[in-house]
């Protein structure tokens, strides 16, 4: 995120949020993460937000994207999943999203 700081005036991050209360009740799904997607480090909304501004990014935008709608084969556990995250997102979506996850976030920053 510094090194592109300065390329541009406006910058669009689209980052996964995998760490949510359910990642860390299944104890091989972060390590899984890290194998399957090369991902170093995790994130929640509230973290994220915190590292931009530590970098002195001014964020314009953020908002939720269901990754969880792109079919991955992850099974039926995970297919299972998409009706508390469907019921549940409209009512409150942070708590939604720190529960079950499946979601990254999508950020506009200057």
């Amino acid at each position: 995120m510094r090194a592109v700081k300065d390329k541009a005036t406006y910058k669009v991050f689209h980052i996964p949020l995998e760490l949510f209360v359910l990642s860390a009740l299944h104890s091989g799904f972060l390590r899984k993460q890290r194998q399957n997607s090369g991902h170093l480090h995790y994130f929640t909304k509230d973290i994220l937000l915190q590292v931009f501004d530590d970098l002195d990014y001014d964020v314009l935008d953020a908002r939720y994207t269901p990754g969880f709608l792109v079919s991955r084969g992850h099974g039926w556990k995970d297919d299972l999943l998409h009706i508390p995250r469907r019921i549940c997102f409209p009512l409150h979506k942070d708590l939604t999203v720190r529960i079950f996850g499946g979601y990254s976030l999508l950020v506009l920053a200057r």
